[in-house]
């Protein structure tokens, strides 16, 4: 009887460590699986800003590009615009000298 109480308060004893081994290993995994969310969110938001860094880099890009071919535009522009009034001139000028003859 003795011996079958000691038997008994044993497996008591190893069935409330088992639980409490079972308890420790769920608060565990639980805060594993909080740990992986967490990475995985902050994983997200790096991608995140990194995707939309890209993107005004290339909005940037496309502005600067824009920028310089309205200039280079407006410079051609404006050689051919000299380039026709020293023809207009150069015509007075021949219908002048066409004049004195």
């Amino acid at each position: 009887m003795r011996e079958m109480l000691r038997v008994l308060k044993a497996l008591r004893i190893k069935q409330e460590t088992l639980k409490q081994n079972v308890a420790y290993m769920k608060g565990k995994r639980a805060v594993q699986h909080w740990f992986q969310r967490t990475q995985i969110t902050l994983y997200l938001r790096r991608r995140n800003e990194q995707v939309i860094a890209a993107y005004k880099k290339k909005r940037l890009q496309q502005l600067w590009d824009a920028i310089r071919q309205k200039l280079f535009d407006e410079r051609q522009g404006g050689r051919m615009m000299s380039r026709i009034l020293n023809r207009m001139q150069y015509f007075d000028q021949a219908r002048a000298f066409q004049h004195w003859q």
